[in-house]
């Protein structure tokens, strides 16, 4: 009963082989997990540079998505474009992990296949990426509670030029609300621009009243740009984990990671936002 695993690091510069650990995948059987440093990769990509940075996390990104397919089994990753010979089908097993180890040379590259002998399971590969790649990753609650809060101190002055930060909006302003509503980013173009950061580990209720309010701008100002800032809460917690899964296929918002915030300044900036009141 052995459990494979192999650590990702991002070559930062390859001519002195500096690396930086950032993710990893871990096998067991038919079971496949994996997960990688949002954090790390922010606090990182103005070293790096802003192409490098999207370069590594649309790559890391590739590999979740596949590991999260439900046609990951018995399937090629041929999405991933690694350019390796059809050796082991392209699958995740010890034998294409040990490959890509000797032969990717990526931006993002694979560590030597290492084992441990139990059988693995989310608990014990939460506990080996802490230890091993990001010890700030899989905190409790309270701790996701305050990455929060410290990411909207940090990042909405940042963005105080094209939009009222934390304002209540009521039917005295639009006589299309029905009760009054506080939007964390408000500003406007030729439509109205919304932005709403929700904890999607919060109880269900707090999470209900933030979509609520959402929804009643959407019925206000049905022509609207309305962005939602989060993170992917714990897989365990399972019906938040859901409504996160479900907000994000919502044609109606733009689900955005906080880790990738500058998405919303970028649009604002390209749409001449400005706030919705002076």
């Amino acid at each position: 009963m052995k459990t494979f695993y192999s650590i990702l690091s991002l070559n930062i510069k390859p001519e002195i082989n500096e690396r930086l650990s950032v993710g990893m995948i871990m096998i067991f059987q038919e079971k496949v997990y994996f997960h990688y440093s949002k954090q790390k990769l922010s606090v990182i990509q103005n070293l790096i540079g802003k192409e490098t940075y999207k370069s590594a996390l649309d790559y890391l990104k590739l590999i979740e998505n596949a590991v999260t397919s439900n046609e990951i089994q018995n399937h090629s990753l041929d999405t991933l474009n690694l350019k390796v010979e059809n050796k082991y089908d392209r699958i995740f097993s010890k034998q294409y992990l040990d490959y890509l180890s000797r032969y990717n040379n990526n931006l993002i590259s694979f560590g030597s296949t290492n084992f441990i002998d139990l059988e693995a399971t989310e608990q014990i590969f939460q506990t080996m990426f802490v230890k091993l790649v990001d010890k700030s990753a899989f905190d409790i609650i309270d701790d996701k509670v305050r990455l929060i809060d410290n990411f909207k101190k940090e990042y909405y002055p940042k963005v105080k030029s094209y939009f009222n930060i934390e304002k209540e909006i009521d039917s005295t302003d639009y006589p299309g609300l029905i009760t009054p509503v506080k939007i964390d980013l408000m500003g406007k173009n030729e439509i109205e621009v919304f932005a709403q950061s929700i904890d999607f580990e919060k109880k269900i209720q707090a999470i209900e009243f933030n979509i609520g309010s959402l929804l009643q701008l959407n019925r206000a100002f049905p022509n609207s740009k309305q962005f939602i800032l989060g993170y992917e809460p714990n897989k365990q917690i399972e019906i938040n984990h859901r409504i996160w899964n479900n907000i994000r296929s919502i044609s109606d918002f733009e689900y955005v990671d906080i880790s990738e915030a500058e998405k919303i300044e970028e649009y604002a900036i390209s749409h001449g936002v400005t706030p919705l009141f002076n």
